[in-house]
């Protein structure tokens, strides 16, 4: 099933893609897939190698019809159904699936997975293995109570 996603939010480049091929070595691994398949197509979309990009290692999704499970297949895509589409990275299966909740009240928001509030030091962590730069970052993406999923494609878990 297609994950499509953004090159900017606000502006700013997200490099999600570059992000998620950082985190993939292991993965790319398992499933005999090396960058090489994709490098010339990355490179005609502005993929920056150049940087040292930090690992996304998930994507958080609204699924109201709860269409994402564990073993199905991913294909990831950035400007999905657009005459520019582009996949990005090899097809690999979900790992596992995590319920998220934020919250945002006054002065604070909290989140919580599948049930369990974080600790602020977590929702660093989370922030930043879902690829943002920061939590400021990441609450001004999310910035209305929120009720989604973390669709994992990595054996990491909260």
């Amino acid at each position: 099933m297609i994950l499509s996603f953004k090159t900017k939010i606000n502006g700013k480049p997200t490099y999600f893609p570059e992000k998620i091929w950082s985190g993939l070595g292991d993965v790319c691994n398992k499933y005999n897939y090396c960058i090489d398949e994709f490098h010339t197509g990355l490179m005609n979309v502005g993929f920056d190698d150049q940087r040292d990009h930090k690992p996304k290692l998930h994507t958080i999704r609204k699924d109201d019809k709860n269409r994402w499970k564990p073993g199905m297949m991913i294909d990831f895509f950035i400007n999905a159904r657009q005459k520019d589409m582009f996949r990005f990275a090899p097809r690999i299966p979900v790992v596992s699936i995590q319920y998220i909740g934020i919250l945002h009240y006054r002065d604070n928001s909290e989140v919580n997975i599948d049930g369990r509030y974080l600790f602020p030091s977590e929702v660093e962590k989370l922030a930043k293995n879902d690829g943002f730069e920061s939590v400021d970052d990441f609450f001004q993406y999310f910035n209305e109570d929120y009720n989604g999923i973390i669709i994992h494609w990595t054996n990491l878990k909260y």
